[in-house]
């Protein structure tokens, strides 16, 4: 079987659709399927390595996609996007195209055969008039890498303290959760991911006594990098979810709309510590700061955190919705 997923994925809008897609592809992959993906690499080459290492091709998205599964023979299409016309899928489903519809939250609009929604389902969500719908953490869609199985060894001193918001960092929040890190004056050896050009900006920040800082640029190796930090701060987003399935202990920063619902539903569940919304780090709210010495000064809370964190996302996820895709979709329908 052949399936086509088509993401978003620009340096702008980041990278987030792509890996968690990949999650599914290399499923799909490993059962012996033929996968490629209908997007533009450009800036971002380790986007392109990632997908590329996994066994999956690469070409461009085209202006029909209902023309471009055709020119395929693709079996299924896999769509997660916000910004592609609601016509584009509203044409698969003419076409008799089985379409998988990726969404981050409820959405009354939903089109596809099948609706994953692979973050915290809610009482009342409504996903429209779809064939199916898979929501909820058990369908977090969380690369292979990250599932746990790999033990973190004892906690640093000072604590090893890493940030990352994924492959781009659209609102350059990598800089300002650094710079309140580091000015919380606690001894910590500090790692940030980061963008080249907010590097010279981080390593302008003063360094207090028994502070380190190491700036490091995306790619691979950052399930070794995660495991090898005792406290993670990340956006509330895919890539919080696949940090959870490795048992770190993570911060969370909301920095979009769409990911107000992990935010809150992983700090209900004890999963995560809620550090701050993206305003309240622009504006340098005082809340900010506490959360952050709590989560760095408590040994207790740290350990409680890695234990939830594997209890929320299990890491089976991408399991469970390529057995729906298999056995759920076809070329006819109803």
């Amino acid at each position: 079987m052949r399936v086509l997923f088509r993401p978003d994925l620009s340096p702008s809008i980041g990278a987030g659709h792509a890996m968690r897609d990949l999650a599914l592809a290399e499923e799909l992959v490993a059962r012996g399927h033929d996968v490629e993906f209908a997007c533009s690499t450009a800036g971002l080459a380790w986007v392109e390595q990632a997908i590329v290492s996994r066994g999956c091709s690469i070409g461009a998205p085209g202006d029909s996609l209902v023309a471009l599964a055709r020119e395929r023979d693709a079996d299924i299409v896999v769509v997660d996007s916000y910004t592609l016309p609601k016509t584009e899928y509203l044409a698969l489903l003419e076409a008799g195209i089985p379409l998988v519809s990726i969404v981050d939250h409820k959405r009354e609009d939903a089109i596809g055969d099948l609706v994953v929604n692979p973050g915290p389902a809610l009482p009342g969500d409504d996903h429209g008039a779809v064939r199916r719908v898979l929501a909820g953490l058990q369908y977090a869609l969380v690369r292979r890498e990250f599932r746990a199985g790999r033990e973190q060894g004892a906690e640093g001193s000072p604590l090893r303290v890493l940030v990352t918001f994924g492959g781009t960092d659209a609102f350059g929040a990598s800089a300002m959760t650094a710079g309140r890190l580091l000015r919380l004056g606690l001894p910590l050896d500090l790692s940030v991911v980061t963008r080249h050009d907010l590097v010279a900006e981080i390593e302008s920040f003063p360094l207090a006594d028994g502070q380190s800082l190491t700036i490091l640029s995306p790619g691979a190796g950052f399930v070794d990098l995660a495991l090898s930090h005792d406290v993670v701060v990340s956006a509330a987003g895919s890539t919080s979810l696949e940090l959870l399935a490795l048992g770190a202990a993570v911060g969370l920063v909301c920095v979009a709309d769409n990911q107000e619902r992990y935010y809150d539903a992983l700090a209900t569940a004890g999963a995560a510590v809620p550090v701050a919304t993206l305003e309240q780090l622009r504006k340098g709210d005082a809340t900010t700061d506490s959360a952050l010495r709590e989560l760095l000064g408590s040994a207790e809370l740290r350990a409680d955190l890695r234990a939830a964190a594997t209890r929320a996302v299990d890491g089976l996820g991408p399991v469970r919705v390529v057995d729906a895709m298999l056995s759920g979709l076809g070329p006819s329908r109803p």
